[in-house]
């Protein structure tokens, strides 16, 4: 265990990792200086802590200062120079999922992929619940593990949704069972290079023992190829291929393989989650909850009655025929290709946000198909314009806003129709994080702003 006697503390990012850090850290009574450059966080949060934390809101440290152990949030690149000051002074750095690792007892069950993370979590969290596991979901699925640690037993399993900015700063963190269950290009602001990307992603696997799993989607050749470098055990799943050992649809049936033994796990059309992106969901799931021993019987009750997460192709109204769909998590193209995916045609879409330096042409091919009509918002509305004209479609207009998005769409939508919000993009710029850009959704088309 992390020993923090004594020790100078720096939290860098006061969102809600960090003030669950902070709150901690007090109750350990740990010299803590707390920096976040967001102007807008919340002055009075100094009131909620003893003299034990100082506050410098407003700005980032430089670098220079005294301290045992640098803290981030994940929003804090590595490749900022304050952070390489730290790192060329040898200073101990930890993103919060490392330094919660060290004071958390049970065992970690953990989930990353460009997309279905959120999905596959929470779905694997009510399977582990229903199978009698003292349950914790956890990481960026909006509850910091640090939360959690205090109230844990060795009979905890924590169920942790990680994302590549959580795996950067790993060192010791463990997982027993975990799956990456796609990589495809996202965040490459940050990252630069897919490659780079796939191989933030394939952390989650590196500190896994030899009686660790790990759960792999051999029909992503990025996933499949981290499974040559593996020493634990591999649970493979396909879509596409009938495995000799691995989960796999065969006939319309989810079934597992494990040498000559054939299990089957449930008919496809009975798992309550629908589409073709969910199934590679259902199926990490399924791997987890094998690798953890979970009965199948109580596999098959949760997938039945799963409806899946708020803010993915979640049904905000039906009314006058026209149904109204929020996937703001819809935060990357893959994502959102999912998203169109599932519908036909006539849809009426609102897309645009932050730039991840992402490309939209195979997002926009889409649309002559499926999209009766797009507005874009936010920062890359002009980039999405642009390969839209490119491609041949010319059915666009901008907004200003979540408002002038959704009142454009009333306006356009006849019985029958579908408005989907599924940006393609980061919220940042407009909004703190998708969760508001989803709420901000839902309270315009309800008529509720």
């Amino acid at each position: 265990m992390m020993q923090l006697k004594d020790k100078k503390v720096i939290v860098i990012g006061l969102g809600k990792s960090g003030v669950k850090l902070l709150e901690f850290l007090d109750k350990k009574h740990v010299q803590t200086t707390a920096y976040d450059s967001n102007n807008t966080t919340d002055k009075s949060l100094s009131e909620k802590f003893s003299a034990n934390i100082n506050f410098k809101l407003g700005q980032n440290p430089n670098g220079d200062e005294i301290c045992d152990l640098v803290i981030v949030s994940p929003g804090i690149s590595m490749n900022l120079e304050f952070m390489k000051k730290f790192t060329d002074r040898n200073i101990e750095i930890a993103g919060e999922v490392e330094f919660a690792y060290n004071f958390a007892k049970g065992r970690f069950v953990s989930i990353s992929g460009t997309n279905g993370k959120t999905t596959t979590t929470a779905l694997t969290g009510e399977i582990f619940k229903a199978a009698g596991f003292d349950t914790r979901v956890v990481g960026n699925i909006g509850n910091p593990v640090i939360s959690e640690v205090e109230t844990s037993t060795e009979d905890t399993i924590f169920v942790a949704e990680l994302s590549s900015f959580q795996l950067e700063t790993i060192k010791k963190f463990n997982s027993k069972a975990a799956v990456v269950i796609n990589v495809t290009p996202d965040h490459l602001d940050r990252h630069l290079t897919v490659e780079n990307y796939a191989a933030v992603k394939s952390r989650i696997f590196e500190n896994q023992k030899n009686d660790d799993y790990s759960i792999i989607n051999y029909d992503d050749p990025s996933v499949r190829k981290m499974a040559e470098k593996l020493k634990s055990r591999l649970i493979f799943f396909s879509k596409e291929s009938k495995l000799k050992n691995g989960i796999y649809i065969e006939n319309g049936i989810i079934k597992y393989a494990k040498n000559s033994d054939i299990k089957e796990i449930i008919k496809r059309d009975e798992v309550f989650l629908k589409g073709n992106h969910n199934l590679e969901n259902v199926m990490s799931a399924i791997g987890l909850g094998i690798a953890n021993d979970v009965d199948i019987e109580v596999m098959k009750k949760v997938l039945r009655e799963f409806k899946g997460v708020e803010h993915r192709l979640e049904l905000v109204e039906n009314t006058g025929g026209i149904e109204y769909i929020n996937d703001s998590k819809g935060t990357n193209v893959d994502s959102s290709i999912k998203a169109l995916e599932a519908y036909d045609h006539d849809v009426i879409l609102i897309a645009g946000g932050y730039d991840k330096k992402a490309e939209f042409v195979d997002f926009v091919k889409m649309f002559s198909a499926r999209v009766k009509h797009a507005i874009f918002m936010g920062q890359t509305r002009q980039k999405l314009a642009d390969a839209c004209i490119e491609n041949g479609y010319n059915e666009f207009t901008f907004a200003q806003n979540m408002k002038e998005a959704v009142e454009t769409a009333k306006k356009i939508a006849k019985p029958g129709d579908t408005v989907l919000l599924s940006p393609a993009c980061a919220s940042w710029g407009m909004y703190n994080n998708f969760e508001e850009r989803g709420e901000d959704f839902k309270n315009n088309v309800r008529g509720h702003v």
